[in-house]
């Protein structure tokens, strides 16, 4: 379908934010872009990045909650506070604040499964020094360097020896 395809998509999605009273039109409408080429950058990286990295997570949490039915049973349970809680009112984003152990539970699926493995990587601006493990390193004004997020959120120095354990708490 081609560029066409994705252009009118785009604009499709930016018409339906803006007449949308949902939560996630909410968030969006609150930040008002610069340019319309921003928003409709920003409707492409939601549309798909969005849509994979969210999906990535949820299947992985879904998997480490099968793993282990302790957490499952501790997170259902606080589900079905929220929502006793809630009763029929309106739910709004600033409400899943609420749920302090699923979002626990989000970010250690996150760390152990990053959607983005690449982590960040920069040009230097200027000469950098670095320890390394035999001293330090000198880093020259235009090298690229990148640090892994996997190999981060899995490192035993960071996170000790059950680094690789799914643990919320």
């Amino acid at each position: 379908k081609g560029e066409g395809y994705a252009r009118e998509y785009a604009l499709k999605l930016i018409d339906e934010i803006k007449e949308s009273k949902g939560p996630l039109s909410e968030i969006l409408n609150e930040r008002k872009p610069e340019t319309d080429t921003e928003l409709y950058g920003n409707a492409l990286i939601l549309s798909f990045a969005g849509h994979d990295t969210t999906g990535h997570t949820l299947t992985w949490l879904i998997y480490e909650l099968a793993k282990n039915q302790s957490w499952q049973r501790k997170l259902q349970r606080e589900i079905d506070q929220f929502w006793k809680d809630q009763k029929n009112k309106r739910i709004t984003t600033k409400d899943f604040k609420r749920l302090s152990f699923m979002t626990r539970c989000i970010m250690e699926t996150l760390r152990l499964h990053t959607a983005v493995a690449n982590g960040t990587f920069r040009e230097l601006i200027e000469d950098d020094v670095i320890k390394g493990k035999n001293g330090d390193i000198k880093l020259s004004k235009g090298t690229y360097v990148q640090i892994f997020n996997y190999s981060r959120h899995l490192n035993p120095e960071l996170w000790g020896e059950d680094s690789y354990d799914f643990n919320p708490d």
